[in-house]
Formats: structure tokens, C-alpha cells, sequence
């Protein structure tokens, strides 16, 4: 991991797609950039969008701690991410693994890419009503490093809004139970990309 600790610092997603604005993300001063290969890329397009995330961990100097979203690892596409990954020259410092429901996704994760010399960090991102009844069982994993609420899916499969007091609740319940774990959270994207001050807004009530 990067000296730059993730901790308590903004995160920025960039698709696996748009290797163009790989360097824009790492230098945006976050303290975490991720390349995705999830949902911002087509089916079709994830053996494509697999081989160019390399391109996104070639860099040596990064200022920040670079990382993937990949493919939820109960999927083919999210198996493929594994085995690519694990060919990878340069490899990422963070994982983060979608849909995850049980630590088993996590210990899946890391049993696939841990070697003597690499253990990435890896997190849960937390977007489904099943994964918040298991919250407690999911953060005991011992290779999770930390939580990511998300909250489009979690909002489509609840069919609410985004609205900060519509998600209250799963924004408190993640954040309690990862302080009983000892682990850190992080909240939500903010999807008003046009509007800098709903990121101040959002990011001060996260804090």
C-alpha cells in the first residue's frame, strides 16, 4: 500500500475503458484512485477492459494508493478478473470486491491473490439489504480491510431514492458496525459530478 493511507481520504473511480484519464485520476488528490471494470463496463467489453486496467498500475510514482473494482467474485466475469489479476506485471494495491455478501467473498479474493510477496488490500463494498443483515459475519473476514457503502444498487434494490435522508439508515448501520469491527468506512459516491459543492455538502455530513 501506498504510504498514503487510504484512511479517511477521498476515493475517485475511473473506468477500465478510458485509459486517456488514468493519469487525470491519479493526480486528482485522492487519496485512493480505482480503475472499474464492473459496472461501468459493458459485458461484452470485460476481456478489453481487463487486459487495459494494466495500463492504470504501470505507474510507479503514483501519488496515491491505485486500486480495482472488479467483477463480483461469485461471477465468470469476477473469476476471469481473479485470473488476470494474478497475471498482472504491476498489480494493485486494493481490491475492491462488489456485491459482497459473506466473508467467504473476501477470502475467496485473497486466496486466489495472496503470494509471498503480495497481499493487496481488500475491501467490501456493502450495496445489498442481504449484505446489511450481515454485516457483523462479513466484517470478522480477516483479510477485509475496509467498507464502501453503495448506494445506487442498494437504493435500485430497495426502489428509493438517493436522497441523504432516504439512506440514513444504511449509512448508520455501516458505520457502526465497522467501528465495532475496528475497520474504516467509506461513504458513498456522489454522482453530481457538475456540482462541486454537493461533494462539500456530502463529505461534511459523512464526516
Amino acid at each position: 500500500m501506498h504510504p498514503n493511507s487510504s484512511r479517511g481520504r477521498a476515493w475517485i473511480i475511473t473506468p477500465a475503458l478510458t485509459p486517456q484519464r488514468f493519469a487525470t485520476a491519479q493526480n486528482s488528490g485522492a487519496g485512493v484512485a480505482l480503475v472499474d471494470v464492473e459496472d461501468s463496463v459493458a459485458t461484452s467489453d470485460k476481456q478489453l477492459a481487463r487486459t487495459t486496467a494494466q495500463q492504470f498500475f504501470a505507474r510507479t510514482d503514483a501519488p496515491c494508493t491505485l486500486g480495482i473494482r472488479m467483477n463480483s467474485p461469485l461471477t465468470l466475469d469476477g473469476a476471469k478478473d481473479l485470473v488476470a489479476m494474478a497475471a498482472y506485471t504491476a498489480k494493485p494495491d486494493l481490491i475492491l470486491v462488489p456485491k459482497t455478501e459473506s466473508a467467504r467473498d473476501i477470502e475467496l479474493v485473497a486466496s486466489v491473490l495472496d503470494t509471498d510477496g503480495y497481499t493487496p488490500d481488500i475491501w467490501a463494498l456493502i450495496e445489498t439489504p442481504r449484505a446489511f443483515d450481515k454485516l457483523p459475519a462479513i466484517l470478522k473476514a480477516p483479510r477485509l480491510g475496509g467498507v464502501v457503502f453503495g448506494s445506487a444498487d442498494y437504493a435500485a434494490t430497495v426502489r428509493c431514492g438517493l436522497g441523504w435522508d432516504t439512506l440514513a439508515y444504511p449509512r448508520f448501520a455501516l458505520v457502526n458496525a465497522a467501528t465495532a469491527a475496528g475497520i474504516p468506512a467509506i461513504d458513498a459516491p456522489v454522482y453530481a459530478l457538475d456540482t462541486p459543492d454537493a461533494l462539500r455538502r456530502e463529505a461534511v455530513k459523512a464526516k
